[in-house]
């Protein structure tokens, strides 16, 4: 990777989780994630306002996906986790 690209895109290559997505203080971190190369996970309990920014980090060449979560409920935030961490490669 070139050093001109870690400049533009710094969070290129991770994954990020950002819950509560769906307004406020959530959406404007998950724009700036989005905007600095991040995979974006966007967690909430509201769909159309997350899928309006999956789309607007999309449009700007970011990644995203969103996902239902209430962070409540231990079972959706280890569901989330699932998601976003990725399993370690088996031994052989």
């Amino acid at each position: 990777m070139s050093e001109e690209v870690v400049q533009e895109r710094p969070l290129a290559g991770r994954t990020v989780v950002v819950t509560g997505a769906s307004s406020g203080m959530g959406r404007a971190i998950l724009d700036r994630l989005g905007a600095a190369g991040a995979t974006v996970l966007l967690a909430g309990r509201i769909r159309e306002p997350r899928e309006a920014s999956v789309k607007r980090i999309a449009e700007a060449g970011g990644r995203a996906l969103a996902l239902v979560a209430d962070v409540r409920d231990v079972e959706q935030v280890r569901a989330l986790v699932e998601r976003a961490v990725p399993a370690p490669p088996l031994a052989h």
